[in-house]
């Protein structure tokens, strides 16, 4: 009994799949950059469905062209928004877009680190390169490692812009970790019809 049972379920969610897949309710992508780190990782796995109604601050897949390998990044902005950047953090209408728990940004110090270890709970390690201690740090990260280290931490260089109105048609995505390299990850105007998706687990 308990064979024919699972001989069903496996039967059942080989369908599933095969469906979502010919479909594209469902669809299953490997992430192939590090622009969305600390929340996913390069390589990591995830499914993406074109039944959930994405909204700001989601993450969505979609291709530049048809034949276009799928990207991966987070909406911040739709059509009629008016959008700008102030030190790496894009401001939506005015008011904080990001999720500074989400948002990752590169600093670095040239003060000498001995022991990494107080430094374990971190989302991610940092690296030292010679002299110089690079830090990928969340802004809640960044507040309470500079206040409880008295590290002095230098926030990279980071494209600002003035006020745009995102036009009909059109949305403005974004990395997660801006730093990685900052033309790549940096924000994006985006047809709607190119996303094929939004990121459900």
């Amino acid at each position: 009994m308990k064979r024919t049972r699972l001989f069903w379920f496996l039967i059942s969610l080989c369908g599933l799949t095969l469906v979502s897949g010919i479909t594209g309710i469902l669809t299953f992508h490997q992430l192939s950059s590090n622009g969305l780190l600390p929340n996913y990782t390069i390589r990591e796995w995830v499914i993406s469905s074109t039944l959930k109604k994405y909204g700001y601050n989601d993450v969505v897949c979609f291709k530049r062209t048809p034949n276009h390998q799928v990207e991966f990044l987070r909406l911040l902005a739709i059509a009629d928004d008016s959008v700008e950047m102030k030190d790496g953090y894009i401001l939506r209408n005015g008011i904080l877009a990001d999720d500074p728990e989400k948002l990752v940004f590169s600093y670095f110090t040239r003060k000498e680190i001995k022991d990494f270890s107080k430094f374990e709970n971190l989302t991610l390690a940092p690296k030292q390169i010679g002299d110089t201690v690079i830090f990928n740090l969340t802004y809640v990260e960044y507040k309470d490692l500079s206040r409880q280290y008295l590290l002095r931490l230098y926030h990279p260089t980071l494209n600002n812009f003035h006020p745009i109105m995102i036009q009909k048609g059109y949305c403005m995505l974004c990395a997660d970790n801006r730093s990685l390299a900052s033309n790549k990850n940096g924000p994006k105007l985006v047809p709607l019809k190119c996303i094929v998706g939004a990121v459900v687990w």
